[in-house]
């Protein structure tokens, strides 16, 4: 079978196209736009360095469950709250605000995911459409309300020890 000028030429085309859609992740020591190293850390790895993987650990290690005044307790909870405009909102739950959240979303997979630590962890969406960065800046804000309201939805409080 002979190929035909378009079929070659549309060949010739798409391979620099798909050269420059390699995710970062998988760049390695190629350069994204010719200029920026691939990978998620330094050198074009994704292996964190480990004085990034020990600050990391170091602060998790501080993450415990909390009663509602604050204080460490195994029977208290953690919150990951998640705070943004409404792209955030419509991926983090979609749906409710506070939750049940759709299925696709990343509150619906975690809900669903046995993995995820259903004992102590809550997840809260406290985004909100049409904020953007400079409406979350101070927890004196009045977007900051909204998340205080959705604690509170979810059994819990600002209450922290840190």
């Amino acid at each position: 079978m002979r190929a035909t000028l378009p079929f070659l030429l549309s060949l010739a085309l798409a391979a620099p196209l798909a050269a420059q859609r390699i995710p970062l992740n998988d760049l390695g020591n190629g350069k994204y736009l010719g200029q920026f190293e691939g990978g998620l850390y330094e050198h074009g790895t994704n292996v964190p360095p480990a004085d990034h993987e020990a600050i990391g650990l170091g602060q998790a290690a501080m993450v415990r469950p909390l009663d509602k005044s604050g204080n460490a307790s195994p029977s208290g909870k953690i919150a990951m709250i998640s705070v943004g405009m409404s792209n955030t909102t419509q991926e983090f739950c979609a749906a409710g605000n506070p939750s049940p959240c759709t299925s696709w979303s990343f509150v619906g997979q975690a809900t669903a995911a046995p993995a995820v630590n259903h004992t102590t962890l809550v997840l809260v969406n406290g985004a909100r459409g049409g904020q953007d960065a400079s409406d979350w800046e101070s927890p004196t804000q009045t977007d900051w309300d909204g998340v205080k309201a959705n604690l509170t939805a979810a059994g819990l409080s600002e209450a922290h020890d840190l």
